[in-house]
């Protein structure tokens, strides 16, 4: 019976009334995901990198961006690995305009970029519901998994971020 009182507990801290959303609490699209351009990358001799493979659907593919294209900087940062391309990717939030500085034909161009959202998770066999809690100075992303199309009570464990 324990474990049901922190069920109650997660879904009250979790999931506000609508008269709570109505006073300013945060919703789950306020919080950024991480950013996805959608391109494979490999290195290449002159401490570049090049576009192996734009993945359909995605912010490249939708872009200027091409398959062979050497990727020289992200918003002016020169990218001379595949490390530094992606710790730069790691510094971009869903929705931001980059500007990827390529090597196309012998010739330099700037293409501007609307980066896409990291993809969500969501398997087949369990619900993902995606929120977000205002605690003190701060806005939480929240996650809540459960098996999908069960609704019997199921035990559950909760983990808080900043307890400490």
């Amino acid at each position: 019976m324990l474990v049901a009182s922190y069920v109650l507990v997660f879904l009250f801290l979790f999931y506000p009334s609508a008269a709570d959303a109505a006073t300013g609490l945060s919703s789950p699209d306020s919080l950024p995901r991480r950013a996805l351009l959608g391109v494979t990358v490999e290195p290449v001799s002159d401490d570049h990198v090049r576009i192996k493979r734009i993945i359909p659907g995605s912010a490249a593919a939708l872009s200027e961006l091409a398959v062979g294209d050497i990727v020289l900087a992200l918003n002016g940062s020169a990218i001379d690995s595949v490390s530094t391309f992606l710790a730069m990717m790691k510094s971009f939030k869903s929705g931001d305009r980059i500007t990827c500085r390529v090597q196309r034909g012998g010739k330099e161009v700037n293409i501007d970029v609307n980066v896409g959202e990291w993809p969500r998770e969501q398997p087949g066999d369990i619900q993902v519901l995606y929120d977000v809690v205002d605690a003190h100075e701060a806005t939480l992303r929240s996650l809540l998994t459960k098996p999908a199309g069960d609704a019997r009570k199921l035990p559950a464990i909760l983990y808080l971020q900043g307890m400490g």
